[in-house]
């Protein structure tokens, strides 16, 4: 027992000083979302070249200073534990939208993608092959990125849609909610219903209070019957950042940004009051035939 802890301190103090010699700075970021990183083109974002394109909001969180530190900067601490207990092939459904960066030379020269829905990770450097050494150990850290990255992340409850987001749409879809293929999920008749330099104009009730309001409330777990034809779009410079996905048939919700294990509706009346806002909003679109 005490070879493995002093083994461990041993390659924590060698990752710290390899971190600290190695790197200039370290950030977090969030990603834009396009649809063009559904299914395997997040795989783009494993390039060098093209990674840094894919990077939006960006927080510097560690500096190098002019002597080592004693003490492991938290987010080296956190990355070299993630390292060390493996990372393993991502699942299918791994889009990240988030990411620690390292920075070389005024350059990013490694980073570490974070997809919070499916827990996956992946670093920049990573074999073909890697495994997760342990599951509680993955799960434990991935408690620790979110706190990390709560820095940056602009919940709607806590920021409000208007000051967050440039225009919001809405749209129907077709292909399902399967967003993970490419070509599977196409928005069609897509129209404007909110502008952040019109906040009175479009739809009513208002868009962005009720995003707020649905965000507050939960959106629930969805049962297997759930296939959304319609889906709200957040726009923020021209990308999409967020969307809402809606099923008017069984009156579920599900935003795109959603933490799963912690999805709940906490009050079922005010739900149904939101469906009935929403099918306001969408009353023209309803009423077309498909």
């Amino acid at each position: 027992m005490k070879r493995v802890l002093l083994a461990t301190i041993l390659v924590a103090v060698t990752a710290m000083a390899k971190s600290q010699s190695v790197y200039d700075s370290i950030t977090i970021s969030r990603f834009r979302i396009s649809e063009e990183m559904y299914g395997a083109a997040w795989r783009d974002t494993l390039k060098l070249g093209k990674f840094p394109a894919h990077v939006y909001e960006e927080k510097t969180v560690w500096v190098k200073p002019a002597l080592n530190e004693k003490k492991i900067p938290a987010v080296i601490f956190l990355s070299d534990r993630i390292k060390a207990n493996g990372t393993e092939d991502v699942a299918k459904c791994f889009i990240p939208r988030h990411s620690i960066n390292y920075y070389k030379g005024g350059k990013i020269s490694r980073y570490l993608l974070v997809c919070f829905e499916c827990d996956g990770l992946r670093f920049s450097d990573d074999p073909s092959k890697t495994f997760v050494k342990n599951a509680i150990v993955r799960e434990n850290q991935m408690g620790e990125l979110k706190k990390l990255f709560k820095q940056i992340d602009h919940q709607p409850e806590k920021a409000g849609v208007a000051l967050v987001y440039d225009s919001i749409t809405i749209s129907k879809i077709k292909g399902g909610w399967n967003m993970l293929e490419p070509g599977k999920n196409v928005l069609v008749g897509e129209r404007s219903v909110w502008k952040s330099s019109q906040p009175t104009a479009g739809a009513q009730p208002d868009i962005a209070t009720l995003t707020d309001s649905i965000k507050i409330n939960g959106t629930g777990p969805i049962g297997r019957c759930f296939f959304p034809r319609h889906r709200v779009n957040y726009y923020k410079d021209g990308m999409v950042e967020l969307y809402l996905l809606v099923c008017f048939e069984c009156n579920e919700l599900q935003f795109s940004n959603d933490n799963f294990p912690e999805m709940f509706v906490k009050d079922r009346p005010t739900r149904m009051r939101q469906m009935e806002d929403l099918r306001a909003i969408f009353k023209d679109m309803l009423s077309e035939k498909n």
